[in-house]
């Protein structure tokens, strides 16, 4: 696929224009001027991610409650999607199931089945776009300095499915919310 002037591979780019079109609410047609569209983005949300620091913590493999397309402004992330395999080829985890409770970080858990999951990474570098279905297991990591433009579209379950390893029988507790974690800035702005 050709690149646009920005760099960006065209196939990318439509990973964003597909998360906004999903996100797309309260039309006005022919705003001001004959064809041109007005369309608040209601349905789903924009984020922008920051990391400060080299990503130390692993990411516990979870899937998400919504489609999501992202794309990388400064830095890379490396984003390991998992996917069920044999026991031969992948390692054993506990499939949980997560019950949104209404505020960020804040879940019920439901153990399921165990089963046997392999990861596949993929480097994403500044300019690059990455998207993944609501069904999608992944996990990711963040370069010193990454900013990645986030666009979250609307919600499609308010479960999602967390990924624990199994070791000798034992689960091993690495989904937790500890006290450092989610914290609101008062001013809305990190301070650095």
């Amino acid at each position: 696929m050709g690149k646009s002037e920005g760099g960006i591979e065209m196939k990318n780019l439509d990973l964003i224009v597909s998360a906004l079109e999903e996100m797309k609410s309260d039309s006005v047609r022919n705003y001001v001027i004959a064809g041109l569209d007005s369309h608040l983005l209601q349905n789903g949300k924009v984020r922008l991610f920051e990391c400060s620091r080299w990503h130390q913590d692993q990411i516990t493999p979870h899937s998400h409650r919504f489609d999501f397309a992202c794309l990388v402004l400064e830095g890379y992330v490396q984003n390991r999607i998992w996917e069920r395999t044999s026991p031969s080829k992948g390692d054993l985890f506990q499939c949980s199931e997560l019950s949104y409770e209404g505020e960020i970080g804040n879940y019920a858990i439901k153990r399921n089945d165990q089963a046997h999951f392999l990861s596949t990474p993929e480097i994403y570098n500044e300019g690059e776009c990455y998207g993944m279905k609501a069904s999608e297991i992944h996990s990711i990591e963040f370069s010193k300095g990454a900013k990645v433009l986030f666009f979250e579209g609307p919600t499609v379950s308010n479960k999602s499915i967390v990924l624990e390893p199994v070791v000798n029988g034992e689960i091993i507790p690495t989904f937790e919310k500890r006290d450092y974690m989610f914290k609101k800035d008062p001013k809305g702005v990190s301070q650095r």
